[in-house]
């Protein structure tokens, strides 16, 4: 199989910004953002794992992989360089999907928890142990853009529920308003949480690619 040519951090994060750029910047302009770099991580890391659970359940399945703890499952990934390939791909792939979405169904309603009880139970020190399979800039980029869409998204609800103001005034009452911010992060949340990561690794031919 060929090997497909790695994306530089610079270039995927590029990327994503030129998704923005063709569906909301040039219309709406300016977002608000999470307030620090720590807050913009843990949901980067929350892509990765959710990433990395999914594989770990088709290669359970598929009879590839004997089961093992999580943490040791993670350690093994860590030196898996074609697993991490293919699990950068499908994060792509899936957030894509996710924000390119137009029914608005994955940002308004939460169909599943975060966590399930499976997945707390691989925590450890108040964290769960993830690989890293996202660059910090292109991760960040990410978590960015769903953002940026859940506030698109609330305007948009605003201005049919009768709220006649401009973008700018918006996200003015948005930087101010912990209810309306609230709300924009619980969107965000829900799309996390619906976004179809298996969905994407069987688009990806999953396993099978990484043999």
């Amino acid at each position: 199989m060929k090997r497909k040519k790695k994306r530089t951090k610079k270039e995927g994060a590029k990327l994503v910004y030129q998704i923005m750029q063709e569906n909301f910047l040039d219309q709406y302009g300016d977002f608000v953002s999470l307030e620090s770099q720590e807050d913009l991580d843990i949901h980067v890391s929350y892509i990765s794992y959710r990433v990395e659970s999914e594989l770990y359940d088709l290669l359970l399945e598929s009879g590839d992989l004997e089961e093992m703890p999580w943490d040791e499952f993670v350690s093994l990934l860590r030196h898996w360089p074609a697993a991490l390939e293919r699990s950068h791909a499908v994060a792509r792939r899936a957030f894509f999907s996710t924000l390119g979405d137009t029914s608005l169904q994955l940002f308004l309603f939460k169909r599943r928890e975060h966590f399930t009880e499976r997945d707390l139970s691989r925590e450890e020190n108040d964290n769960i142990p993830s690989a890293q399979i996202l660059a910090e800039e292109e991760g960040r980029a990410m978590v960015g853009a769903l953002l940026y869409r859940a506030q698109v998204i609330q305007y948009l609800l605003l201005r049919k529920e009768g709220e006649d103001c401009s973008w700018k005034e918006y996200l003015k009452k948005l930087a101010g308003n912990r209810i309306l911010w609230g709300q924009v992060i619980r969107m965000m949340h829900n799309a996390l949480a619906n976004t179809a990561f298996r969905a994407a690794w069987e688009a990806e031919n999953g396993v099978e690619a990484m043999e």
